[in-house]
C-alpha cells in the first residue's frame, strides 16, 4: 500500500479564498492504492470559513499503513461458519439496501419484482374464489406466514425505491428501528418458509386433494406451498441482509407459539380445527404439537448458519471491505471517502458522506 499526501498551505488556501472566481473549499487530498483500487481521502472545510485546511494527521497514515502490512492467516472455513458471531447485532445500514453483486437499479428491480409477486398472491388468498370462508383465511399458518413475506418484499422495494432516488442520503435505511424490523421480519419469513414446505409437502399434501381441473388453484397452491422459499432464497442471494444474532430467535419462536394458541383460541371460535393433526382425537397430535415447536428452533438455526454460510464463502459487500480495511471508525468521522462501488452510506457526522463511485 502506497500513500501520497499533498497538503495546502495557509497562504495557498488565503489566496484561493480571496480570489471569487476561484472554489472556495478548502481540501487535503490523500491517494492511496491498495491492489488495483484507488481509495481518495478529502477532508473539506465550509465554504464560511477562512482557516487554513489542516493536513491528515500523520499518525492516522501511520496506522493505515501499519494495518494494510500486518498478515493476518486465512481463517478455516469451519471456523467462519461455526465460531460465535464478532460483528454488530445490528445490520450497517447498507445491508438494506446493497447487495454483493447487484447494481442499485437491478435489485430495486428483482425488489420490486417480488413485491408485486407477493402482494398479488396475498390479494388471492382473502378473495374468492380461493378463499370462500371470509375471516377463515387469517387461521392458516400458511396466509399469516405469506402477509409477513409480502411485508417484508414491499418494505425492502420501498426502501431500495427511496435510496435509488437519491443516492447521496441513506437516513431512511439507517433507523435502527427499520432495521430491527426488517431483521424481525426477514428472520420470521425464512424460517416459516421452511415449516410451511416441510409441514405441507410432507403431512397435508396427501390429505388436501388437489383441483386437477382448475390449474389457478394449483398455482396458487404452488406458489404459498413451495415459491415462497423460493422467493426468500432470491432475497438471501441478491442481497447483504443478515441473521446474524441469536437473540432473533425470541420473536420467531414466540410468534410460532402464538399461532398454536390461535389455532386452539379458532378452534373454540368456530368449532373446527385449522389442521388436521392439531386436533385431539388425531393420534398423531401427541408427537405433532412438539415436532412443530422443535421445528422453529430447527429452522432457526438452519437459517443461521446459512447467512454465516454465506459471509464466510461470500464475504460482505465490496463498500464494508473496503471500508473495514482501510479506514478506523474515528477516521469514517472525519474524512468524506470515495471507494469503487455502487453505494453511499451516511457517516455518523452529517458532514461528511461515503460516496461510492
Amino acid at each position: 500500500m502506497t500513500l501520497d499526501t499533498t497538503a495546502t498551505t495557509p497562504s495557498d488556501t488565503f489566496g484561493r479564498h480571496a480570489n471569487a472566481n476561484t472554489n472556495s473549499r478548502s481540501s487535503v487530498i490523500t491517494n492511496s492504492t491498495l491492489g488495483n483500487r484507488s481509495i481518495q481521502l478529502n477532508v473539506f472545510k465550509p465554504d464560511s470559513t477562512l482557516l487554513p485546511v489542516p493536513p491528515v494527521p500523520n499518525h492516522l497514515v501511520h496506522v493505515d499503513q501499519h494495518k494494510s502490512n500486518l498478515k493476518v492467516p486465512p481463517v478455516p472455513w469451519t471456523k467462519r461458519i461455526f465460531r460465535p458471531a464478532t460483528y454488530s447485532r445490528r445490520q450497517p445500514p447498507y445491508d438494506l439496501v446493497c447487495s454483493p453483486w447487484l447494481q442499485p437499479r437491478t435489485l430495486l428491480a428483482v425488489r420490486i419484482v417480488l413485491a408485486l409477486w407477493t402482494l398479488t398472491w396475498t390479494i388471492v388468498s382473502f378473495a374468492p374464489p380461493i378463499n370462500i370462508h371470509g375471516l377463515a383465511a387469517l387461521s392458516y399458518f400458511t396466509t399469516l406466514s405469506y402477509c409477513g413475506l409480502c411485508a417484508l418484499s414491499l418494505l425492502l422495494a420501498f426502501v431500495s425505491f427511496k435510496y435509488y432516488s437519491n443516492p447521496r442520503s441513506t437516513h431512511l435505511a439507517s433507523r435502527s428501528t427499520l432495521r430491527m424490523v426488517v431483521s424481525i421480519l426477514y428472520a420470521q419469513a425464512f424460517t416459516y418458509a421452511f415449516i410451511v414446505v416441510g409441514v405441507y409437502w410432507g403431512f397435508l399434501a396427501r390429505i388436501i386433494r388437489v383441483k386437477r381441473n382448475d390449474p389457478f388453484f394449483n398455482l396458487f397452491n404452488l406458489s404459498v406451498h413451495g415459491l415462497n422459499l423460493a422467493v426468500i432464497f432470491i432475497h438471501f442471494l441478491t442481497s447483504s441482509l443478515v441473521v446474524a444474532t441469536w437473540w432473533l430467535l425470541v420473536p420467531v419462536v414466540v410468534t410460532g407459539f402464538l399461532y398454536l394458541g390461535w389455532a386452539v383460541m379458532w378452534f373454540f371460535i368456530r368449532g373446527f380445527w385449522v389442521y388436521p393433526f392439531l386436533s385431539p382425537s388425531n393420534p398423531s397430535s401427541a408427537y405433532m404439537y412438539p415436532l412443530v415447536m422443535l421445528s422453529f428452533f430447527v429452522s432457526f438455526v438452519v437459517v443461521y448458519y446459512l447467512h454465516r454460510a454465506r459471509r464466510a464463502f461470500l464475504g460482505d459487500s465490496p463498500v464494508h471491505k473496503e471500508v473495514q480495511a482501510l479506514l478506523s471508525p474515528s477516521q469514517l468521522a472525519f474524512h468524506r471517502v470515495a471507494v469503487p462501488a455502487a453505494w453511499s452510506i451516511k457517516t455518523n457526522n452529517p458532514r461528511y458522506q461515503l460516496i461510492c463511485l
